[in-house]
């Protein structure tokens, strides 16, 4: 693909000030997204996956901290845009699936009312009828009757549930969509079929995304790109067949190890032994060492530098290309 990318992220540190001083929740973390590519963001939780994509757009509490780097969102660096410019930017050029769709949805407004309200307060011009029909055209795309309008939250399922929200990010047609944990507390058919009608529309509208999921088979699924994230940092970035075909960093082959293959050989699944690091004061060196049975010397004393194992993947790790999956055995007690 050629220009600039339409999601930029360069460097980017986003800290919570708590009382006991600062979380490192997102430390130095780089990526990029081409229009109608797809990056997932994977890791286990706490690992600060839903905190790097709520500081692309802005969206933090008032004690998440943006304290370097850039987010150039179309050239765009959306960590210098004022209030008025943010709430124009959300939306219309950025949209955000939210995690827990069963909780997402205002309890005593009908599901139609809300998505139509949202569209006419972002675009004022917009009457009533115009915002009807296109919440019915949206209500079809997501595979929603539009009879259903009229219900409220409580009257519909909880995958239907996710359909709305996807409608309602779909409202403005904006550039970028973040998806947090789009298939969790679903059933595992209403899982492929809401992963399988996020590809589809985001084909149809060449709309860059970024699936947040702590189930890496998810991402499999539906990523172009993948940013495995531990500790506040990306271990591991690449092309998602790169990256499966060649996982070069301990906690990577651990979290691939952690699903079953329904292709492969029958095998034992991989638990990580250990706790993720205090993010308040982590480790000096790599953050992943104490947990990795394949560590060195040099991994508990300096930060592993990002390493390029070839155009698309990269690596965190002092020893990549040392090793090779087999060897990273986390039940022998190496670690």
């Amino acid at each position: 693909m050629s220009g600039a990318p339409l999601l930029d992220v360069r460097g980017l540190r986003m800290h919570f000030r708590i009382g006991g001083g600062w979380v490192r929740a997102v430390d130095d973390v780089s990526f990029s997204i081409e229009r109608a590519q797809t990056l997932g963001l994977v890791g286990e939780s706490g690992c600060g996956k839903t905190s790097a994509a709520l500081a692309v757009i802005r969206l933090l509490p008032e004690n998440g901290h943006i304290l370097g780097g850039q987010v150039l969102l179309d050239g765009i660096d959306v960590t210098r845009l004022l209030p008025h410019e943010l709430r124009q930017l959300r939306w219309t050029r950025a949209a955000i699936i939210f995690q827990g769709a069963m909780n997402a949805l205002n309890p005593v407004f009908r599901v139609g009312d809300q998505l139509m309200d949202a569209l006419m307060l972002h675009r004022p011009d917009v009457t009533r009828r115009q915002a009807r029909e296109r919440v019915v055209s949206l209500f079809e795309q997501v595979g929603l009757q539009p009879a259903r309008m009229v219900n409220y939250p409580h009257e519909f399922s909880g995958g239907m549930k996710q359909r709305a929200m996807i409608a309602m990010s779909l409202l403005l047609n904006p550039d970028l969509i973040i998806a947090d944990e789009p298939t969790t507390a679903l059933d595992v058919v209403i899982q492929d079929q809401i992963v399988e009608k996020l590809k589809e529309l985001q084909l149809q509208h060449q709309q860059g995304m970024i699936v947040i999921s702590h189930d890496i088979s998810v991402v499999a699924e539906t990523c172009d790109l993948i940013a495995v994230m531990y500790g506040g940092k990306i271990v591991e970035y690449g092309d998602i067949k790169s990256v499966f075909a060649r996982p070069s960093h301990p906690y990577t082959i651990g979290l691939l190890r952690s699903f079953p293959s329904v292709r492969g050989e029958l095998r034992d699944l991989v638990t990580i032994p250990g706790e993720p690091p205090d993010l308040v004061n982590p480790p000096p060196g790599c953050r992943f060492e104490p947990r990795c049975p394949v560590r060195a010397a040099i991994c508990g004393r300096e930060e592993p530098p990002q390493r390029m194992l070839d155009a698309s993947h990269r690596v965190a790790c002092h020893l990549a290309g040392q090793f090779g999956p087999d060897e990273v055995d986390f039940q022998r007690g190496k670690w």
